[in-house]
């Protein structure tokens, strides 16, 4: 029995290295009933009755009827055993600041929704900039330096005709966040298109974000009890003072699914491997060392217990 006790081990630890760690100013909370409570993911929506993120990753309210054909939308993902990351301290249990401490050799990131105006390029919300979706370098201390970091993901238009697909990608930072760029205004040209003539960025950490909204979080994770490897992330492209509340998070939807290897892509989408450095290996090295450790602390432990 204690080869088998030193397996599990093993193998449940194991499975911490590989995932990505979650790091910020929240916890995650269990998420009630929808129409309970007044937490952010379950805001009034601009785009209709039930359809903020609290349905879409429930599969309910306005959800699936709106899916137009997405496969991955209407699915109740978060099951029963939903939780969301906030600080529960402001007005509405606003999402907290996060990001994720790189254990996994690489991240399959699946775009399940969109739902925002801003996404489609040419309309009076985007004109010519359509949102960008990407991640950058979260050890930065400046918006300099987490501007420059940047990495898109999702954009230039594209992103209500990539919706179920797949990227694999390989951050080259050891602590990545997530960002966005929107357009926040548009002139109309004697042609008849729309030029965007402002834009703003939003992090996922708030202080970041474009002048004005450095209080309000656009981005809302989510993710599952007992599944410490995959996430879920809702966008707002909107600001804080919309009839939205802090907004419905629903523009752009997508999953992150940690402690994947690079080149797997078993969704079926495009692969795209994203990011010009190598594997960062210090997170996994030193939790690897740990594993060991705690390993063999287990097997001294059972064996002193069987000579009691």
């Amino acid at each position: 029995m204690k080869p088998i006790f030193l397996s599990v081990i093993l193998v449940t630890i194991a499975s911490l290295v590989r995932a990505d760690t979650v790091l910020g100013t929240g916890t995650f909370l269990s998420v009630p009933l929808l129409d309970t409570g007044h937490a952010f993911w379950n805001n009034p929506s601009g785009d209709g009755s039930g359809m903020n993120i609290g349905y879409f990753l429930t599969g309910t309210g306005g959800f699936p009827a709106r899916c137009s054909g997405d496969p991955l939308c209407g699915l109740n993902v978060l099951s029963h055993s939903g939780q969301y990351y906030s600080s529960g301290l402001k007005m509405n249990d606003e999402p907290a600041d996060f990001s994720f401490l790189r254990n996994s050799a690489a991240l399959q990131i699946t775009l399940l929704g969109a739902f925002g105006g801003k996404n489609t390029a040419g309309t009076i919300w985007s004109g010519d900039m359509p949102t960008v979706i990407g991640y950058y370098d979260a050890s930065a201390t400046t918006v300099a330096a987490a501007a420059a970091s940047e990495v898109p993901l999702f954009g230039g238009g594209i992103i209500p005709q990539t919706v179920g697909s797949t990227l694999t990608v390989i951050p080259p930072y050891a602590n990545y966040g997530l960002y966005a760029i929107v357009c926040a205004a548009t002139v109309l040209l004697p042609d008849g298109s729309y030029k965007c003539t402002a834009t703003q960025t939003y992090y996922s950490n708030e202080n970041f974000d474009s002048p004005g909204e450095t209080t309000h979080q656009h981005f809302a994770l989510f993710d599952l009890l007992g599944d410490m490897e995959t996430y879920y992330i809702g966008f707002e492209d909107l600001t804080d003072d919309t009839g939205e509340g802090h907004g419905d998070y629903n523009d752009v939807i997508f999953k992150i699914a940690t402690g994947q290897v690079g080149g797997i892509n078993p969704s079926g989408g495009n692969i795209n491997l994203l990011g010009p450095g190598s594997l960062v290996p210090e997170p996994a090295t030193f939790a690897l060392a740990g594993v060991g450790l705690l390993a063999f602390a287990a097997y001294r432990f059972s064996r002193a217990a069987g000579g009691l």
